[in-house]
């Protein structure tokens, strides 16, 4: 070539720098969010040596880049060995491990959770490892949280028998907890909807809960209804059950979520205790006796309505007195003063006071007054706080009554003994006067008449053989006396004829002797005289008669007496006796130094019998006594 030059080849590499520029700007996007990326990336060789970490690693595990390049994670026990042998058997089966949990080792040896996912990949000719490991610790944490939550939630609803549910109104899905299935008696898992769950409810408590349903949707507001539950088994339990709808931006209902309460308990015991108050106030109302309670301040809080039987106050009225309307003044201030003693006992922490029996008279509405009874009890609650008195009344009036005529009876027996007494030391001062006063003047006669007859004895002559005989008849008159006196005295003591005759015949012949002795005409009809009375029944029969008989003789100023003796309905005997004379009173029946007739009221209680003294002024008296026969072969 002749002068010599330079020949010049160009090519175009605009594309290759493009794409060596595309790569550089690829390489740091990588890098940037290889280093700056949140979880955790290592670049390993084949051989598990380390060839790269970002910032991740080395904030999460405490490490430095210098502590952890060119190392292993045999080296670095960032795993337990096992784990890391299984890793590598799966990587070279599978090429790939995704999203396995383990358990990584911080460089403080403090272990934390991460979710990890290894690859193979080839860079140029090499070989490389990528894990990338996500720290899942707080999430674990939270998810365990949750977890226990969770089972404490429904050990919490299982003791509480309270189950929760959700509805899903787009898609009709209900989701119960497992409480809800326990307590409508369902399988755990099975499927439910809210059209399913009619034959869980009777025809008015579905109508009732589809009400609450559409109210809720359509207001917005939550709802609060009990309903009663058929369980599959055929059980029937009773539910409260509460919900809220949950709506989006445009207002529309989206979501329903409650809570249901399994309540049979609470409510078959409210069924039982109202049908025990039912009962309580059924008794209190209709039995005689008065049940109350008072407050602690001493007001009445509750009276049950026979208090109008007892006082003629109406519940109403009642509960309106205080405690001094309600008592007599006298027992006003005794109730005050057991119920001060009764207070120091309570502030002084003593629970165990007994029931107190207290007998008070109390005022009526009509003025009059009523001895009543009171049982009371101190009232505390489960606390053993202090809530007042319980108490019961009732009418003793009839009792005391009958206390007041037993203590006047007993006033008259002791009376009637002192006087039996007196009548007996009477009695016999009446028969030594009688026995020194004509027997023993008889007798001193009879003496003397036998000295004369001695000595007649000794003469001789007519003349003393009649004066003999003369002694002698003279001496027979005195015996004849004597005799008399002392059949007399007998008599007095006890008639011969009630033994020898019986009790029929023995008041025939006192009412004649009575008769004779008096201006009295008596009329008779006695009767059965072959009835067989027992010894003392003749003698407690015939001493009431006799004291009849004394009676109407010295006090009734009668003029007639009739008398009836005989059977009364086969079993009893009557004796009746009527006069026409003044008429005895009650006041003079009832009279205790009336001893004639408390000794016959006693010798009739002594028969088991019955005996009535009525008298009429001016019309006469009329007495009945009424005996069980007893009859004996003695």
């Amino acid at each position: 070539r002749k002068g010599g030059g330079v020949s010049s080849f160009f090519q175009d590499v605009t594309e290759r720098k493009r794409a060596e520029i595309a790569i550089r700007i690829s390489e740091q996007k990588f890098s940037r969010a290889f280093m700056h990326s949140p979880a955790i990336i290592a670049m390993l060789s084949k051989s598990g040596v380390f060839l790269d970490i970002n910032n991740a690693f080395l904030k999460i595990l405490g490490y430095l880049r210098t502590e952890v390049i060119g190392r292993s994670l045999k080296d670095l026990h960032i795993v337990d060995k096992q784990t890391r042998l299984h890793l590598l058997r799966e990587l070279r089966e599978n090429q790939i491990i995704a999203n396995r949990e383990l358990i990584f080792r911080k460089k403080s040896g403090e272990s934390i959770t991460v979710l990890v996912s290894i690859v193979n990949i080839q860079v140029e000719n090499d070989e490389l490892r990528l894990n990338i490991a996500i720290d899942i610790t707080e999430l674990k944490k939270a998810k365990e949280e949750l977890q226990n939550a969770n089972r404490r939630l429904s050990r919490a609803q299982g003791i509480a028998h309270i189950g929760d549910w959700e509805d899903d109104l787009a898609t009709g899905k209900l989701t119960w907890s497992k409480e809800m299935y326990h307590i409508m008696g369902l399988p755990p898992g099975q499927p439910v909807q809210l059209s399913g769950l009619v034959n869980l409810f009777p025809p008015e408590e579905y109508a009732k809960f589809t009400k609450a349903l559409k109210d809720c949707l359509e207001n917005g507001a939550p709802y609060r209804q009990d309903y009663r539950i058929n369980r599959p088994d055929g059980s029937i339990i009773y539910i409260h059950d509460e919900g809220e709808v949950i709506r989006d931006a445009s207002g529309n209902a989206v979501w329903m979520y409650g809570t249901t309460q399994d309540i049979t308990s609470r409510v078959l015991s409210e069924q039982a205790l109202r049908s025990s108050e039912e009962k309580y106030r059924l008794l209190a109302d209709n039995i005689e006796d008065v049940i109350w309670t008072i407050d602690p301040r001493g007001k009445l809080t509750y009276v049950s309505p026979s208090v109008r039987k007892l006082r003629g106050y109406t519940a109403q009225e009642a509960l309106q007195q205080t405690l001094k309307e309600m008592l007599s003044p006298p027992f006003f201030r005794t109730i005050k003063r057991r119920l001060a003693q009764a207070n120091h006992l309570i502030k002084a922490g003593i629970i165990n006071i007994p029931s107190e029996t207290i007998e008070v008279e109390q005022p009526c509405k009509d003025g009059g007054k009523v001895w009543t009874e009171a049982v009371v009890k101190v009232l505390f609650d489960e606390n053993n706080v202090f809530k007042g008195y319980l108490g019961s009344t009732r009418n003793i009036s009839e009792r005391k009554k009958s206390e007041e005529a037993l203590a006047r009876y007993n006033e008259q027996l002791r009376n009637f003994a002192g006087h039996n007494e007196l009548i007996r030391e009477q009695e016999r001062m009446n028969l030594a006067r009688d026995i020194h006063d004509i027997l023993g003047s008889s007798l001193a006669g009879l003496k003397m008449e036998l000295a004369v007859l001695k000595q007649l004895l000794n003469r001789e002559g007519y003349h003393t053989k009649s004066a003999i005989s003369e002694q002698i008849a003279s001496m027979s008159e005195q015996i004849g006396c004597s005799v008399e006196v002392m059949r007399k005295i007998v008599r007095e003591l006890r008639p011969g004829i009630l033994d020898e005759l019986g009790l029929t015949e023995a008041l025939k012949w006192h009412a004649r002797e009575v008769e004779k002795r008096s201006n009295l005409a008596f009329t008779l009809h006695i009767t059965n005289s072959k009835i067989k009375f027992s010894k003392s029944q003749s003698i407690f029969i015939f001493r009431i008669f006799q004291e009849i008989m004394t009676n109407i003789t010295l006090h009734a100023k009668a003029t007639k007496v009739w008398i009836r003796a005989g059977l009364k309905g086969g079993n009893s005997f009557l004796l009746s006796v009527r006069d026409n004379g003044i008429g005895i009173s009650d006041d003079a029946v009832a009279r205790l130094d009336s001893f004639g007739l408390l000794g016959m009221k006693e010798r009739a209680v002594l028969m088991d019998g019955m005996l009535q003294i009525k008298g009429r002024e001016g019309k006469g008296t009329l007495v009945t006594l009424i005996v069980p026969i007893r009859e004996t072969t003695q």
